[in-house]
């Protein structure tokens, strides 16, 4: 509850990027060439990419954080390894210009691997959490001081975009 105004800072002003995607769908469409899905949507490594491609083509800057859920499901830290060589071996065959960009965790993945079982004493999302608290605190535009009727505006125009609950 104490992190959220640290996420909407950082959604509000654009400065940092999360793009997330299902760590067990990566593995079974990297190690296994199949799905976890019964339909025909492919969320692999090609939809990771389309995401990575629509976050470079809609921004010039900031840092880049992959957050990877369902890594209760894949817990193996070689398959952890082989999915992120992976996704770091496409991104340099391609040159991406996000590649610079992404902000890895200390342990040396590509991404922040998110057990959804854990939630709050999962390291992945206390790895996560504390980057993104200290990429924000680095940002300029934190330390600005905002007027509180901007903000109120800014709130009312992002309400109208969210359905009704």
């Amino acid at each position: 509850v104490q992190f959220a105004p640290i996420v909407t800072l950082s959604l509000r002003n654009n400065m940092v990027l999360s793009v997330t995607a299902r760590l067990d769908e990566l593995k079974a469409n990297i190690l296994d060439d199949t799905s976890v899905f019964s339909d025909s949507r492919n969320q692999g490594i090609d939809e990771l990419f389309e995401w990575l491609h629509a976050v470079a083509s809609t921004t010039s800057q900031g840092p880049v954080l992959l957050v990877l859920t369902f890594a209760d499901k894949v817990s193996s830290k070689e398959d952890q390894q082989t999915i992120s060589d992976t996704i770091a071996k496409e991104l340099e065959r391609c040159k991406h210009v996000l590649l610079d960009r992404i902000v890895k965790p200390d342990d040396g993945l590509m991404f922040y691997a998110v057990d959804n079982t854990r939630s709050e004493q999962c390291p992945g999302v206390q790895a996560y959490k504390a980057k993104l608290k200290e990429l924000c605190e680095k940002h300029e535009s934190v330390h600005m001081p905002v007027p509180l009727s901007l903000i109120k505006l800014q709130d009312a125009v992002t309400s109208l975009t969210k359905p009704a609950s």
